[in-house]
């Protein structure tokens, strides 16, 4: 498991680490969520990790980023019970693409 305070330094560990799933949030300074989905569905290392997006906002480019990333893409907005986010992880890690 790794931690980042932002995109940039979410894709550095990703590089390194090649995770089996990331939770993000959709606003990060550097670079927001809709960036760094960008930056994951443009690689093909990343493309098919499952992605958990979080946010306290509207999700006015929620169908954009679904475009990218496909049906491996989930969103769930804050506040929410953990409970909430471990079923959605256990979903998209039990659903290979």
């Amino acid at each position: 498991m790794a931690e980042a305070s932002h995109g940039r330094e979410a894709l550095e560990h990703i590089q390194k680490i090649c995770p089996d799933a990331i939770v993000t949030d959709m606003d990060m300074p550097v670079m927001d969520g809709r960036d760094f989905c960008r930056y994951l569905a443009g690689d093909v290392r990343t493309r098919n990790l499952p992605v958990v997006l979080m946010s306290g906002r509207s999700w006015d480019c929620l169908e954009e980023v679904r475009r990218l990333l496909g049906p491996r893409c989930e969103a769930v907005s804050k506040p929410f019970p953990i409970s909430h986010l471990v079923a959605t992880l256990r979903r998209l890690l039990q659903n290979p693409p």
